[in-house]
């Protein structure tokens, strides 16, 4: 089909632009953060886990963050089994503080644009740093504004059916660590209105 559009006219088809080759180093940093934090929580929550099931409780998830604090919070018959894994969160915890560091350092000297998008409370160098390695240059083919958001599958889904219209859930189509970032401070700016 492509082909025949071609040969009748091909000014039917529109260019296809590519990321430019030196951002993928960038998005793989931000792909390794997201990880570690998940693999983070995973372990943080499988010490609550165990806590729970024995009857425990730490004072707040930030006492398992912080594995000197969480030490304080676990009977002497637990440290053997859980001792490992506060190990591995505190070695999780100094890796994220190092690409955090990183990643701010990236956005600042490499991607000016992003200072525009951190002056929006609650969006830090991470989100503005995925948001413009994501949409990349957006100007003239790629994007028009009003495609963005249909892009990062925060549009709603509709169903149609005759007389009947219906507005559904975000489609979730597009990129979904950036869609996860944008929610998260979304979310953010909620709470800080007041009466929530």
């Amino acid at each position: 089909m492509l082909a025949r559009l071609a040969r009748v006219d091909p000014k039917l088809l529109s260019p296809i632009v590519h990321r430019k080759q030196g951002i993928y180093p960038d998005l793989i940093q931000l792909k390794a953060r997201d990880l570690l934090v998940k693999n983070r929580t995973r372990l943080m929550n499988a010490v609550r886990g165990v806590l729970k099931s024995a009857g425990l409780r730490c004072a707040s998830l930030r006492n398992i963050v912080l594995p000197s604090k969480a030490a304080t919070c676990i009977p002497d018959e637990l440290k053997p089994s859980l001792t490992p894994l506060l190990e591995t969160i505190s070695h999780l915890n100094k890796q994220i503080y190092s690409l955090d560091k990183a990643i701010e350092s990236t956005a600042q000297n490499r991607y000016p644009e992003t200072t525009r998008l951190r002056q929006i409370s609650g969006v830090g160098s991470i989100t503005a740093l995925q948001y413009v390695l994501t949409i990349g240059d957006p100007w003239p083919i790629r994007f028009i504004p009003e495609i963005v958001p249909a892009y990062l599958g925060l549009t709603p889904r509709r169903h149609q059916s005759g007389s009947v219209e219906q507005q559904l859930r975000i489609s979730k189509a597009g990129n979904k660590q950036l869609r996860s970032l944008l929610v998260q401070c979304a979310q953010y700016l909620l709470g800080l209105l007041p009466g929530q």
